[in-house]
């Protein structure tokens, strides 16, 4: 699900910037205990061969399950630097299930905590995110990436007091850490208050000077003060680092994303492409304003390209899908797929959408399948519950499909489709007043639902209200006349 973020007009790039609670490769060794070379290679940094002995020790079931964890918390780590976050996720968890902490104290698993954030943050689950990071807070209070990250979230959300208080407190215990005096000076940029935006950046510069992002809202904010000189020079900086402003162009870019401004967005991708058109992410990213679009051309072309570019991008293959969905093209829907899913097992939203696929084919029975391992892995998620009340009521199954929509109902009682779908349950198991009622509410919700007026008739006619039952036909037909067409 896409979070629609207040668009932030200043200093695009930095509010949401995060500090990557990530250890480095000496890190990673020194807490994978003992002399064992395989351990030693497990936190080695991310390569083929340190993934391959990370899976070797947290497959080993004769090792204490602490050493299990951090070998996990490592897979996690490399998942993430490489963009694989359904993966980085899922072994996070597993980390933090384990018990990651009897190794490195909280410290050790407000890390993990931190990292997985950062991941679910990255896939839009900012919810989850912020929670992560809260948690990670009550383990080490004075941890600065979870600060960082947590000040960037309540900033995007509005929530200023909150972001600055956890900033301030960041900034004191770590006068070198440029992550939260880059995020503070976006914020303080955001309000207007350039002065003290271009003492946080000023200072921020000091300890990165290479950041030409930085360089470039600092000239942003002496523009602001009227300071044209200064302004200019700051902006000649961020040219030389960064001359055709690409880095910059592509955070605007997810900003404007985030922020349900995809018009803005594609604009922005077109320049940091133009800068480097063999990156499959950017190709990726502008490919989803696209699609959110209703571009649907213009995102295949995108997300093709990033997978010429990136055969392995499951994400790239996950959302091309959904443009086939959307364009009602299921068999390339379904291969893309397919794809994904083969290249990230656990990628729970391709399983979701495969469904919707194969319930627009027909296939009911592999459909099924596939909403049963979302709502195992996303019991929360309204539409999957009533996309598989959809499917076992298509199998003859109306018990468990009314159980379905009951639960979609108490998910999201906005939802008129899982109300007409229970209502169409209640039908089939003889229960033309419990039925009666639900699409009731369905037409509260949507007077314009044709089906369940021609679902109501059906009940009406069940209790042999003919009269109503004539009425609620006659509407039905007027909204759907597909309907009228289908009696002849």
């Amino acid at each position: 699900m896409r979070h629609r973020l207040p668009f932030l007009t200043f200093a695009l790039a930095l509010a949401a910037a995060p500090a990557f609670a990530q250890q480095t490769p000496a890190d990673m060794q020194t807490n994978v205990t003992g002399a064992n070379a395989e351990r030693a290679s497990c936190g080695s940094g991310p390569s083929e061969r340190a993934i391959a002995a990370c899976t070797r020790v947290m497959m080993n079931p004769s090792l204490p399950d602490s050493e299990r964890a951090v070998a996990l918390r490592n897979l996690g780590f490399y998942d993430q630097t490489r963009g694989d976050l359904e993966h980085a996720v899922a072994n996070y968890t597993a980390a933090i299930n384990l018990g990651i902490g009897p190794m490195g104290g909280p410290t050790s698993m407000a890390k993990t905590l931190v990292n997985r954030g950062q991941a679910f943050a990255s896939q839009g689950n900012e919810d989850q995110a912020y929670a992560d990071y809260t948690a990670a807070l009550k383990l080490d209070p004075k941890l600065n990436s979870a600060l960082v990250n947590r000040a960037a979230l309540s900033a995007q959300h509005g929530n200023r007091d909150q972001a600055l208080a956890d900033l301030d407190l960041a900034a004191s215990l770590d006068s070198k850490d440029a992550a939260s005096l880059i995020t503070r000076g976006a914020l303080f940029a955001r309000g207007g208050d350039t002065a003290r935006a271009i003492r946080d950046f000023t200072a921020a510069l000091a300890l990165d000077p290479n950041n030409a992002v930085v360089w470039r809202n600092r000239s942003i904010a002496y523009l602001a003060q009227g300071d044209v000189e200064k302004s200019k020079a700051d902006a000649e900086q961020a040219d030389k680092l960064d001359p055709k402003g690409a880095t910059a162009a592509a955070e605007r870019g997810r900003l404007a994303q985030s922020s349900g401004k995809d018009a803005e967005a594609v604009v922005e991708f077109d320049r940091a492409i133009e800068a480097n058109p063999n990156n499959p992410a950017l190709l990726k990213a502008r490919g989803d304003s696209h699609l959110y679009q209703g571009q649907w051309d213009a995102a295949l072309s995108d997300y093709s390209r990033a997978l010429n570019l990136n055969p392995d991008f499951a994400e790239a293959f996950a959302n091309r899908g959904v443009t086939y969905l959307s364009r009602a093209d299921w068999d390339h829907a379904l291969a893309d797929f397919d794809r994904a899913i083969a290249l990230q097992p656990t990628m729970t939203a391709a399983y979701y959408n495969r469904g919707e696929a194969l319930i627009s084919k027909g296939d009911h029975k592999k459909a099924l399948a596939d909403f049963d391992y979302v709502i195992k892995n996303a019991p929360g998620k309204a539409e999957a519950w009533r996309h598989r009340g959809f499917a076992r009521h298509a199998l003859g199954d109306d018990a468990g499909s009314a159980q379905d929509y009951a639960k979609a109902i108490s998910l999201d009682p906005s939802d008129g489709e899982a109300w007409r779908g229970r209502g169409l349950a209640e039908i089939g198991l003889g229960k033309p007043d419990d039925a009666i009622a639900d699409l009731t509410q369905a037409i509260a919700i949507n007077a314009k639902d044709g089906m369940a007026y021609h679902f109501r008739s059906q009940a009406w006619v069940a209790k042999k209200d003919l009269g109503r039952a004539e009425k609620d036909d006659a509407m039905a037909t007027r909204l759907e006349p597909k309907l009228a067409s289908a009696k002849r």
